[in-house]
């Protein structure tokens, strides 16, 4: 199975993948931050409060 793993990683393109994981975000990411840490923190009482279960079918439909 390796072996098979290197052939693959041999073919493909070499690209910078830390470049989108670790670069700047641009001003539409930045402006959604604030929305998405309020929504995280709903979600963390939700799931303190009722559980994974009622967590999960609130927040999965958004």
């Amino acid at each position: 199975m390796p072996v098979c793993v290197l052939v693959l990683e041999a073919t493909l393109p070499k690209v910078v993948r830390y470049d989108y994981v670790l670069g700047n975000w641009d001003t539409e990411e930045l402006a959604v931050i604030p929305e998405k840490l309020k929504l995280a923190e709903e979600i963390v009482k939700s799931f303190i409060g009722h559980g994974v279960s009622r967590t999960m079918n609130d927040f999965n439909k958004r």
